[in-house]
């Protein structure tokens, strides 16, 4: 999965979205998200070991930029139905919180795109940073989410 990534434009998209996001968040909402955005699509490392390079050409900037204006107006409810899902006995950390966050926000506003081709991009992305028993709970999570918003 890791390697097609990087032939994926919307998969990378969204991959990209979810860490732009967490790294708004991680510096407290201080710096400038547009400055975050440009920063790591011209700065980019899909894999380790890789050097940094622009992704300009191989993103759907309408796509990220439609994401990131839209989770500003839908995070509240949005973070209000993931805590009514959480297990308490397994924390969401914060990488996987924005996973779930975007693929939720996707579930709730674009209802033209299949609720399973949602799920599979955004379980893809979970696979690209944690182990199969993270991304199954993720995957569940998500499931769960569908159902409300489907």
């Amino acid at each position: 999965m890791k390697k097609e990534l990087k032939n994926r434009k919307r998969t990378l998209s969204r991959l990209m979205t979810v860490q732009i996001f967490y790294q708004y968040e991680f510096f407290e909402k201080k710096q400038n998200l547009d400055e975050i955005k440009e920063n790591l699509i011209e700065n980019y490392v899909l894999f380790e070991g890789e050097e940094p390079q622009s992704y300009h050409d191989k993103i759907d900037k309408n796509l990220i930029n439609n994401l990131l204006n839209s989770i500003a107006n839908e995070i509240a409810e949005i973070d209000e139905n993931i805590l009514n899902l959480q297990n308490n006995s397994q924390k969401i950390d914060n990488v996987a919180r924005q996973i779930i966050r975007f693929a939720t926000l996707e579930l709730k506003l674009f209802q033209d795109i299949d609720f399973k081709i949602i799920i599979n991009e955004y379980v893809d992305i979970a696979a690209h940073f944690f182990s199969e028993t993270k991304v199954s709970f993720i995957n569940s999570i998500l499931n769960n989410l569908a159902q409300k918003y489907r």
